[in-house]
């Protein structure tokens, strides 16, 4: 069953499907299975592998950012609604 043909399936999966029938990213033909990713998704699945520390310690520090600006809104709150 081919995964790309899919009429469900948007434009750019089919699109992806094609491209991976067609060749690799270096150019060379390679035989592979019908239900395997796109060379370049194998590639980027590598770097998030060397790169998980370094996204868990952004997604920290976004999450503390967002803390501390919400608490800000918050005591600008309290403030306005104290002066008023």
């Amino acid at each position: 069953r081919d995964v790309g043909s899919r009429s469900k399936c948007s434009s750019w999966i089919r699109e992806e499907f094609q491209t991976l029938r067609a060749g690799t990213v270096d150019g060379s033909k390679v035989d592979s299975p019908e239900d395997s990713a796109p060379e370049h998704f194998e590639l980027y699945a590598a770097c998030q592998k060397e790169f998980y520390q370094h996204d868990i310690y952004s997604r920290v520090c976004i999450f503390y950012g967002f803390i501390h600006y919400f608490q800000s809104l918050c005591f600008y709150g309290f403030g306005h609604i104290n002066n008023e």
